[in-house]
């Protein structure tokens, strides 16, 4: 269980429906103590406050009416009465409910409407029938499921509620998927295709040539949208085109609908890169197209994000957040904050972007020195290794670089702009490294053995680069 949580947490920090708070998620529990078993451990975790647990349980009666309740004792039975007892302690019964209804119409409301408040629904078999939560993008399956009831359970995360989902994604810890095509036939078995229109047969898609499909769309469309900027199509040329005269304002409003575009199919770009950014040659590209896709990436990329001018309600990153930077011109020393939305620059009048983007540098620097200690004391010992000397500086295009005879480690100062725990991977990549000094299956062995989701870090530190070079790790 401990390790379902885990895998929660991090997804909740590296996943873009997740991180950004647009998205929520679902766990499904084998029975009603093991759902108040996860409810306990997620809230000693950022989760607490933020999560609820939904089940046919009513401690008022101390009655379960269909669920399978995994109490083999007393002391269980006593466990689940006083997680729910907790839960309703400060729920309010409305007319015609008790507490437990009054909970459950809360608790999915929020779900449905406020993801930021309650990203995670823990529950057994309530509520993965006939309840539509647009926002769940992930499935958390720890109980053994079939047939009708499987199937409608993975139609919980299918329903789309913006350009950013796509689908819904499945995460199975029962080994289910032999189940899943025995749910599509008995589900399948029952459609009615006595009617004409579209025949409503569902069938399990090829994801490596749906993948292709979708990145070599999404090229086209971006292909097409920059077809008519003016040779030899150079940044100024694109500038023009998409902006105008940015000194204009009636050019910048009648190029708006071009702009537009041009962000939406460079996010569909990135994001259809990013589902198959390790398997390019499995999808079918050969070598040099996949270099030829990374450097059109870049360059769309690029143009959808220019220069900073570190000026007021410019949008930074720190920790894999978002935050408004609040330019305050004030005769007095310099000082930067993080607040609740807000990254605070406070400088001297007059000060040049330039100045500015130094000062932002250095204080990101030094959040990744505060954040090493802790890593170093976890990892080293675990590793069995000890660095030298940590260098945190800015790197064009890599995240981290081991000098394994010095035992000196480099790591770029963008990484304080990802979420926490991509700095710990490239940390333990590059202490990897003092004992393997290529990349060679001994070398993934060691980060298999000491990080098994290290893949799913590298993926977020390679979706989108933050500023305007592609990185590769």
């Amino acid at each position: 269980m401990e390790r379902v949580v885990s895998d929660i947490v991090f997804d909740f920090n590296v996943k873009p429906r997740l991180s950004g708070q647009r998205g929520n998620a679902i766990l499904v529990a084998a029975s009603i103590y093991q759902a108040c078993k996860y409810y306990a451990l997620f809230q000693k975790t950022p989760f607490k406050n933020r999560c609820a647990v939904v089940t046919s349980y009513d401690p008022q009666a101390r009655d379960i009416s269909k669920e399978e309740t995994g109490a083999n004792t007393e002391a269980d039975k006593e466990f689940i009465y006083n997680t729910y007892i907790e839960l309703l302690k400060n729920v309010d019964a409305k007319p015609g409910q008790n507490k437990t209804e009054t909970y459950e119409d809360q608790v999915k409301k929020q779900l449905v409407n406020a993801p930021a408040n309650m990203k995670l629904l823990v529950v057994v078999d309530k509520l993965l029938t006939g309840f539509d939560a647009p926002p769940c993008t992930y499935l958390y399956i720890d109980k053994r499921m079939q047939d009708h009831g499987l199937f409608q359970a993975i139609c919980r995360t299918n329903r789309l509620d913006g350009d950013d989902k796509d689908f819904g994604y499945i995460v199975d810890y029962k080994n289910l998927f032999k189940n899943v095509e025995q749910a599509l036939a008995v589900y399948t078995s029952e459609l009615d295709r006595s009617t004409a229109g579209v025949d409503p047969d569902v069938l399990l898609k090829d994801r490596m040539r749906l993948g292709r499909e979708r990145l070599d769309q999404a090229l086209q469309q971006l292909d097409l949208l920059c077809e008519p900027v003016e040779p030899p199509k150079s940044e100024l040329q694109h500038m023009h085109y998409f902006c105008g005269n940015t000194e204009i304002a009636s050019d910048l409003k009648e190029r708006e609908p071009r702009r537009v575009a041009l962000y939406k199919a460079t996010v569909a770009l990135v994001r259809a890169y990013a589902n198959i950014a390790d398997e390019l040659g499995t999808a079918g590209y050969a070598p040099a197209d996949i270099g030829r896709i990374k450097g059109q990436l870049g360059h769309y990329v690029k143009l959808r994000d220019p220069p900073r001018e570190y000026i007021e309600r410019e949008i930074h990153h720190v920790w894999g957040r978002r935050y408004l930077l609040r330019v305050i011109e004030k005769d007095a020393p310099v000082a930067i904050e993080l607040t609740h939305r807000y990254l605070r620059l406070q400088i001297r009048p007059g000060m040049d972007s330039s100045r500015r983007a130094e000062l932002l540098e250095q204080w990101y620097r030094t959040r990744i020195h505060q954040a090493l200690p802790a890593l170093l004391a976890k990892w080293e010992p675990i590793l069995g290794v000890n660095i030298n000397r940590v260098f945190v500086q800015r790197m064009k295009t890599r995240w981290g670089g081991c000098n394994p005879a010095a035992r000196n480690i480099r790591l770029n100062t963008e990484l304080a702009k990802k979420p926490p725990e991509c700095l710990e991977y490239i940390l333990v990549h590059e202490l990897i490294h003092l004992r393997e000094a290529t990349h060679n299956q001994r070398f993934l062995q060691l980060m298999h053995e000491a990080m098994p989701n290290w893949r799913l870090c590298r993926d977020e530190l390679n979706r989108l680069a933050l500023r305007q070079e592609l990185w590769e790790y």
